[in-house]
């Protein structure tokens, strides 16, 4: 329902077309593949009642595409306490790590990032791994360092505002 233009008003036909090499036997509606918006025979915007407007139908497709789970994409964060989820590409072959959690004593979770990409594909080897707590700190200390003029900034402000 999200990805259909329908959404935004916008009547269309020929989305999608049928491969016959994908098509199973007994199962008539399999098959199917989508097309690029430039091959759709019909478009029109405004042909149907809106539940939102085209341009954020637009961003929401964006949103969805960039949430997705796959190598080129960052995808959606998930829990845990490692800073750059989804954010962290390997320097060695450039796809982006996965992080991998451990539980520790008490039950913490030890979070490190892994290039396995080619493992997980090819069944080749781990490119490579490294401890998240260094890795975290360095990038948080940093941000911080460079948040400090803001904040100071901030704060002289509120006291302006507070002396008013």
């Amino acid at each position: 329902m999200l990805r259909h233009p329908a959404y935004a008003g916008v009547f269309v036909y020929g989305r999608s077309r049928t491969d016959p090499r994908r098509r199973l036997s007994g199962r008539p509606f399999t098959g199917r593949v989508r097309r690029p918006r430039e091959e759709w025979l019909v478009y029109l915007p405004g042909g149907l009642p809106a539940y939102i407007d085209t341009g954020r139908h637009e961003r929401n497709l964006a949103r969805i595409e960039a949430n997705r789970a796959r190598s080129a994409s960052m995808g959606a964060v998930r829990d845990g306490p490692a800073l750059l989820a989804g954010v962290i590409w390997c320097g060695l072959c450039g796809t982006r790590m996965t992080v991998h959690y451990q539980r520790g004593r008490g039950g913490k979770l030890w979070p490190k990032y892994e290039c396995d990409r080619l493992k997980a594909d090819y069944g080749g080897r781990q490119c490579q791994q490294l401890s998240s707590t260094c890795l975290d700190g360095y990038v948080a200390k940093a941000l911080l360092a460079a948040m400090a003029p803001a904040t100071l900034e901030v704060s002289l402000q509120a006291v302006e505002k507070a002396e008013q």
